[in-house]
């Protein structure tokens, strides 16, 4: 994998461009960042996927989560003001248009 992509090529086939699936490390890293947690990246099993040099965590966690169709847990949408049994990417498009 080229580090310096945005677009990094999942063992799963999960592509954020196309949405779908998303691997539960990016799910988890989504989760902490919306309880502003600390993230270790190696601790959540993302190996050499992570964010580019320049790129914050937030921004591209919510990048790669923008199509994702996963439903998030209810108490995360009640975090962020969301209907319940939103997904993700419903999510992440909340936190990235946050004020």
């Amino acid at each position: 994998m080229d580090l310096t992509s945005k677009t990094p090529t999942w063992p799963h086939h999960y592509h954020p461009g196309h949405g779908g699936h998303a691997p539960g490390f990016l799910r988890e890293a989504f989760c902490m960042l919306i309880d502003d947690e600390e993230l270790d990246w190696d601790e959540l099993g993302a190996d050499d996927r992570r964010p580019p040099k320049g790129e914050s965590d937030k921004d591209w966690i919510c990048g790669q989560l923008w199509n994702c169709t996963d439903i998030m847990p209810g108490e995360f949408c009640r975090d962020l003001e969301i209907p319940p049994g939103s997904t993700y990417g419903q999510g992440a498009r909340a936190v990235k248009y946050a004020p």
